[in-house]
């Protein structure tokens, strides 16, 4: 079925079973998406998974590619000012709700030796590795612009020459309407040529150059 904007304009459960194939159809693109990115990620390496939530991808990144080390960075912080995020109101109500989505992360990989847990935002926590020390790092953290270019600046280095970082929600609009992820990442490559790059299905993988 083509999801027009017409078709769309329908009214009521028209127009919601519209709105429920898109939401179904998003889902199964963003599925292939991370897959894809997911595979860019060596069995046995080094990675680690910027945003964590819930741990779902998480547990597919341990569940495909086995890896030797996975680093789960995430503040668990909400925040009031996004009502509409997950982290700010449409899931998780206050701070004690984000403490116990953390908690629960932290009893899923428990008995999973190669999963560490740190509970930092993403900067300070990109100061705890050397640089070249991951061979895939997965971003999904804060989507603002600012956040999103200081991410690649801060975590690009921490990858290995030939390594990769796949930045989720490439194509994801913030409330004023700003492709906000997108706008970052170009700047980003436009202050750093030589990367190879791919975008499959809203995830943007980024080749680190062996000579960067």
């Amino acid at each position: 079925m083509k999801l027009s904007g017409r078709t769309c304009a329908r009214g009521g459960d028209d127009r919601a079973g519209c709105l429920m194939l898109k939401d179904r159809v998003w889902a199964i693109r963003s599925r292939i998406g991370r897959l894809y990115a997911l595979l860019r990620a060596p069995r046995h390496g080094v990675c680690a998974e910027i945003g964590v939530w819930q741990g779902g991808f998480s547990a597919r990144i341990v569940q495909l590619r086995n890896p030797r080390e996975l680093h789960l960075i995430d503040p668990w912080q909400f925040d009031p000012r996004l009502p509409d995020r997950m982290y700010g109101g449409s899931v998780a109500k206050n701070q004690a709700d984000m403490d116990a989505i953390m908690a629960a992360v932290v009893r899923r990989f428990a008995d999973v030796p190669a999963v560490k847990v740190h509970r930092h935002k993403s900067l300070d926590a990109a100061k705890l590795f050397p640089d070249g020390y991951f061979d895939w790092v997965y971003i999904d953290g804060d989507h603002s612009y600012e956040a999103v270019l200081a991410d690649l600046e801060a975590w690009l280095p921490k990858v290995k020459p030939g390594g990769a970082m796949a930045l989720d929600d490439y194509i994801w609009r913030d409330e004023t309407g700003s492709a906000s992820v997108k706008a970052a990442a170009d700047s980003f490559l436009a202050r750093h040529p030589g990367h190879r790059t791919r975008l499959v299905q809203g995830q943007f993988v980024i080749r680190k150059a062996t000579g960067g």
